[in-house]
């Protein structure tokens, strides 16, 4: 799978890189919401196969973005992460899976892997 991973902290981005790839997936991560937009915009980026998604990127809204993604490709599951529990007070209709921070890798490949199965 063509994994991309948002998450303004590099040591998260780094562990989830790591424990995808050696799951075999091709990763892309982006450190800001900025940059995913830029990825997502750009005519010679192949489509990706699930999107995680950090709720809080710093100054940015990672829902926001979500919804942006979600807009651009309907059909990519999105997974929404957050250290802060569930954030929202009303579901959200595009967001496949929510995966609470902190999180065991195990956690983290069921997630990726039901999220596959669909």
């Amino acid at each position: 799978m063509r994994i991309w991973v948002v998450d303004d902290e590099p040591g998260i981005l780094q562990v989830m890189e790591v424990a995808l790839t050696w799951r075999g997936h091709q990763v892309t991560t982006y450190q800001s919401a900025k940059l995913a937009d830029r990825a997502a915009s750009g005519r010679d980026e192949r489509i990706p196969d699930l999107l995680l998604i950090d709720v809080s990127l710093g100054g940015e809204d990672g829902v926001a973005l979500a919804g942006r993604l979600h807009a651009i490709w309907p059909m990519v599951p999105l997974v929404l992460m957050s250290g802060g529990g569930l954030p929202l007070a009303e579901p959200l209709s595009f967001v496949t899976q929510w995966l609470e921070k902190p999180f065991h890798l195990a956690q983290l490949a069921q997630t990726v892997e039901r999220c596959r199965s669909g």
